[in-house]
């Protein structure tokens, strides 16, 4: 059995990078955008509509035509998490502790994280780098990147991340002559791409894109069945959009009208936003800049001319997805993504732009010395900035100072807003013992118990569900049930990998 798993690295780094997702996630909702696709996971789990209730979590959505109120976000991700909503509603039942359902719920993105991760290797692969460059290329983008945040949060990026990830892979696997698998993966990426429209439609603008990178590969092939292949892509894809089409005409009358409702000063959610200044917030604002809260991207703008010379029509496309992210979200309204942490928007493309990274691990031996120094340096600030996203709850340094995050006077977002600082003293009192629960949130476990969705009621610890359980009176004997299967996993898939050859960094 061990034999056979050493020959699948994809799948050793699936387990390894799931464990530690899991072993780091918090075991709660953040976000009214979470809020509310768990209220939709619950309705369709439970009554088989996406109605939700309206309170002041679920704002931003809309009463449709039949009088029920519906949140404006895709039907994807909910769909998706049923299983984990059905697992927690049942632990609900069967203990006290009436948060379960959202418990279980909140975990969904660490499983959606690590099969983008075991697709982007598969991607790296696919292109031909050595195990090890793929393995150290997929570690960077998991645990160097916003990709281990957002993976405790239920935000629809990550899913979005893995749709489009794994149909840019498929595209490629099409470029192989054997017919039938052919066909399959081109149904697979309109499929894939499909999904990500079901999950956020805007990603339907990015399809044009795709499909331009689906005659690149066939571009060189002379087949005779072409219009065969293009259907394979476009009925998949188009049953997901008409899907789409049909949800919102069901709701609101109007194949294009998604739900969105006004903001809180009762402007509409609309591309407004100034676009120079949504660039400059990207590009430089300490609050939310790509590269302040991803530096290992700076690695890869250095090695994107290398990448690019050995897969032209891969790095421009991927360049393209990425461009376009930052080009489309420079516009929106609510350009820093709600209450969230670092550049949300720009999840989805991330993957793509870490890429080159493989050309440096290829290249290592080769650098000088100040080269590989830099890049060792950016990698553990990178990591670094990513603990203080993951440990520390990013809505309490908000809530505490929420005229720091929006302008009193227009409501937009402040360019100079900085989470940074406060997540590190914040990080410190948790190490020391000494951080206290956010005010007005000081309520014990039996309260805590009685509600259905928990948030800042954990914040006087770090940000990790068998702590949470453990305060909440869980048996310690009892998480340790859980917690020892994943750090066997953990280092079981770690030990494998090192054992395969070529994988090695000190052998590289």
């Amino acid at each position: 059995m061990l034999r056979n798993l050493k020959k699948h690295p994809t799948v050793l780094a699936f387990c390894l990078i799931l464990a530690l997702y899991l072993l780091t996630s918090s075991g709660h909702i953040y976000s009214r955008d979470g809020v509310a696709m768990f209220f939709m996971t619950e309705g369709f789990s439970l009554r088989g509509n996406f109605s939700i209730p309206y309170n002041i979590n679920t704002q931003g959505g809309r009463v449709g035509q039949d009088g029920l109120y519906y949140s404006p976000y895709g039907l994807g991700q909910p769909l998706l998490a049923a299983p984990l909503f059905h697992i927690g509603f049942g632990l609900t039942e069967e203990t006290s502790f009436k948060y379960m359902a959202s418990f279980c719920v909140s975990f969904f993105n660490s499983f959606v994280s690590a099969l983008t991760a075991a697709v982007l290797m598969t991607l790296l692969l696919h292109l031909g780098y050595s195990i090890r460059c793929s393995l150290l290329t997929t570690l960077v983008y998991c645990f160097a990147t916003l990709a281990w945040p957002y993976a405790r949060f239920f935000f629809s990026e990550p899913l979005v991340s893995l749709c489009q990830l794994a149909a840019f892979l498929f595209i490629l696997k099409t470029g192989e002559n054997n017919e039938h698998k052919k066909v399959f993966y081109t149904v697979l990426a309109g499929f894939c791409l499909g999904w990500a429209v079901l999950t956020r439609p805007i990603s339907a603008l990015l399809v044009p894109l795709f499909f331009l990178f689906l005659c690149l590969v066939w571009r060189r092939k002379k087949d005779s069945n072409l219009g065969f292949l293009i259907l394979a892509f476009v009925i998949p894809l188009l049953l997901c959009s008409l899907l789409v089409g049909y949800y919102n005409w069901h709701r609101f009358g109007d194949f294009l009208d998604q739900g969105y409702g006004p903001l809180p000063d009762g402007s509409r959610q609309q591309f407004d936003f100034p676009f120079l200044t949504g660039l400059a917030i990207y590009f430089f604002s300490p609050g939310k800049s790509m590269f302040l809260f991803s530096p290992v991207l700076i690695i890869s703008l250095l090695f994107l001319r290398a990448f690019y010379h050995r897969f032209r029509d891969v790095c421009l496309i991927s360049v393209s997805i990425y461009l376009f992210y930052i080009l489309v979200y420079s516009r929106w309204c609510q350009i820093e993504g709600g209450y969230s942490w670092g550049p949300r928007f720009l999840l989805p493309g991330l993957a793509f732009m870490l890429l080159p990274w493989a050309e440096l691990f290829t290249k290592w031996r080769q650098l000088n010395k100040l080269v590989q120094a830099g890049a060792i340096i950016l990698l553990g600030i990178s990591l670094f900035i990513q603990v203080l996203g993951t440990v520390i709850n990013y809505t309490e340094v908000i809530e505490a100072e929420p005229t720091a995050y929006y302008d009193v006077h227009t409501g937009r977002y402040r360019f100079d807003f900085s989470p940074l600082p406060r997540h590190y003293e914040l990080f410190k009192e948790a190490i020391q013992g000494q951080k206290r629960a956010f005010k007005g949130f000081e309520r014990g476990p039996e309260m805590r118990k009685s509600f259905y969705i928990i948030n800042l009621d954990w914040t006087h610890e770090l940000d990790v569900w068998f702590l949470h359980l453990k305060s909440d009176g869980v048996p310690v004997w009892l998480l340790i049930l859980f917690i020892v299967p994943l750090l066997a996993l953990l280092i079981a898939a770690a030990i494998l990998l090192a054992r395969i050859k070529g994988s090695s960094i000190i052998k590289a």
